[in-house]
């Protein structure tokens, strides 16, 4: 174990995602806490999204017959796709409803 995983452990739910705490120290106000849990709330809601998206596109790519190549390709236009802003929206909605 690094000293940057001894930093982060799991922390609170935000919007329906579980976030991880990176170790704020002494000092850190709670609002400086409520921050990093959001940001890092957006950050997994990003990466989960990510997720799915080359998920669905690389089997949908794949059901259509492409090759390894294009399922990449299709993959990475999805990626291009997201809505970012939907995802950050969702996520801070939700996380100033907790």
């Amino acid at each position: 174990m690094t000293a940057k995983d001894s930093a982060v452990a799991p922390a609170a739910t935000v919007g329906g995602m579980q976030t991880a705490s990176i170790g704020s120290g002494e000092g850190a106000s709670a609002c400086e806490d409520r921050e990093r849990a959001l940001a890092l709330a957006v950050a997994a809601a990003v990466r989960e999204e990510i997720r799915l998206a080359v998920i669905d596109a690389w089997e949908d790519a794949g059901i259509q017959g492409l090759c390894a190549e294009g399922r990449e390709e299709v993959a990475v236009g999805a990626i291009e796709r997201l809505a970012l802003t939907g995802i950050v929206e969702r996520v801070l909605a939700a996380g100033r409803r907790n």
